[in-house]
C-alpha cells in the first residue's frame, strides 16, 4: 500500500470517529445506541473471524476464549461508562479521560495476564 492509501485509511478512520462521537452525543436513547454499536461491531468482525478460522485453523483453548470473553466484557463496560459520562459531563471532559484510560489500564493490568509491556514497547 502506498502513502496515499495509508493517508486515505487514516482519513476514513478520522471521519468515522468524528461521526461516531457526533451521533453518540446527540442520541436520546443512549442505552439502545450502546447496544447497537456493540452488536454492529460484533456483526462486522464475526465474518472475518469465521473466514480466518477456515483458512488458518488452530486450537481455540479455554484460556484464549476466556481472554476473548474478558475483552468483550471490558469493552462493553467502556461503552456503558462512556455514554453515562456523556450524559453527565461535557464531551470535552469525558472524551479525553475515556481515551486515556486504555493505555494506563494496559500498563497497570497487563502484568495480570503475563503480557506487560517491555521497556522497548514503552
Amino acid at each position: 500500500m502506498n502513502a496515499f492509501g495509508v493517508f486515505g485509511l487514516i482519513f476514513l478512520s478520522c471521519l468515522l470517529h468524528v461521526s461516531w462521537n457526533a451521533l453518540s452525543k446527540g442520541c436520546q436513547d443512549r442505552e439502545a445506541f450502546t447496544w447497537m454499536v456493540t452488536l454492529t461491531g460484533l456483526l462486522f468482525v464475526l465474518p472475518w473471524f469465521v473466514v480466518s478460522r477456515v483458512f488458518c485453523p488452530g486450537a481455540l483453548s479455554w484460556p484464549v476464549l476466556g481472554c476473548a470473553a474478558a475483552s468483550g466484557f471490558f469493552e462493553s463496560l467502556y461503552f456503558i461508562f462512556l455514554f453515562w459520562s456523556y450524559k453527565h459531563v461535557d464531551l470535552s471532559v469525558a472524551y479525553p479521560l475515556s481515551r486515556g484510560v486504555a493505555p494506563v489500564a494496559t500498563l497497570l493490568f497487563g502484568g495480570l495476564v503475563a503480557d506487560a509491556p517491555q521497556a522497548a514497547h514503552l
